[in-house]
């Protein structure tokens, strides 16, 4: 995993997506998430964004972050089996998202305003943690 974030004394593992490809990417064709996982996506700007459930193979929950801050929240977004899906917007400008599981958000009283605490794991050259 190359991020964290602590909900609630809970440190959740991330995946992180912070390139064009892992962003566009993302979760797609993935048959699950592990458990206490989450995928996290950085933006290079702050930006309103949009996304949706092309490919996916299970349902999620969406958390939109701006400086930290949880501005937008979608709870059990289900897969999309068309050509034509829905797209969920941040509805405001935000630097970073995650996805989750469905019924994280619930489970871990995760609401519109809490702050999280997110920590990137820096890599050396030979790859170790520093």
């Amino acid at each position: 995993y190359e991020a964290s974030v602590n909900i609630n004394g809970n440190i959740v593992n991330l995946l992180l997506a912070d390139t064009p490809i892992e962003r566009q990417i993302g979760l797609m064709h993935k048959k699950e998430l592990p458990e206490n996982t989450g995928m996290l996506f950085v933006f290079d700007k702050d930006e309103i964004t949009r996304f949706w459930m092309k490919n996916m193979k299970f349902s999620i929950d969406l958390v939109f972050i701006y400086r930290g801050k949880i501005v937008n929240i979608y709870n059990n977004i289900s897969v999309c089996k068309t050509t034509d899906c829905p797209l969920y917007s941040s509805n405001k400008t935000v630097d970073s998202a995650i996805e989750f599981n469905s019924g994280f958000c619930k489970k871990n009283n995760l609401f519109i305003g809490k702050k999280l605490d997110i920590t990137k794991l820096v890599l050396q050259k030979n790859g170790a943690e520093k």
